[in-house]
């Protein structure tokens, strides 16, 4: 006796609709209850992906989720020099597919290419350059459906710090 109670409490807790109380015979299953819980929560937001280059050299990739209409600095540390950039993303149309986007960017507190607007679509890498054509930055959108807690800038760059040797192996793990 006591082996089929612990197998029927494994069965509700593995399969809890199936396990579900049953109502008087023939009443109809009660309605499900929405979920309340935050955390299960979307919003709309803007996935932001920007590849800055200076001149023929590749500084580092920056991406992050924006939300609609808010200003979001995304930043990234890279060979002793801090890169800001400023982005604003507003939708532009009834499609959602395309946009308005504001963009700076600051190197090391020095304004390298002033707030500008742009307009962009979903998905199509668009090329903003500074004045004097030093500074490209490559912008690439891609509106989202995400989890209300996710919308927040997330740097990568790809670059590794490695100690002060042309060794291409050094920082691992030797054996």
């Amino acid at each position: 006796m006591k082996n089929l109670a612990l197998i029927a409490l494994a069965a509700a807790l593995l399969c809890p609709t199936v396990a579900r109380a049953a109502g008087p015979a023939g009443a109809p299953d009660p309605a499900p209850q929405a979920d309340t819980d935050e955390a299960d929560a979307t919003v709309e937001a803007v996935g932001v992906q920007l590849r800055i280059k200076s001149g023929s050299k590749q500084v580092g990739k920056l991406a992050g989720l924006v939300g609609w209409d808010q200003p979001t600095e995304l930043v990234m540390d890279v060979d002793g020099h801090r890169h800001v950039t400023s982005v604003t993303v507003r939708k532009q149309g009834d499609t959602g597919r395309k946009f308005k986007v504001a963009l700076a960017y600051h190197l090391d507190g020095n304004a390298m290419l002033e707030t500008v607007e742009v307009d962009a679509a979903a998905a199509r890498k668009k090329v903003v350059r500074s004045a004097d054509g030093k500074i490209a930055i490559a912008l690439t959108l891609a509106p989202q459906q995400v989890a209300a807690g996710d919308v927040t800038p997330k740097t990568n760059s790809h670059r590794i710090a490695l100690p002060g040797s042309n060794d291409p192996l050094a920082g691992l793990p030797s054996n």
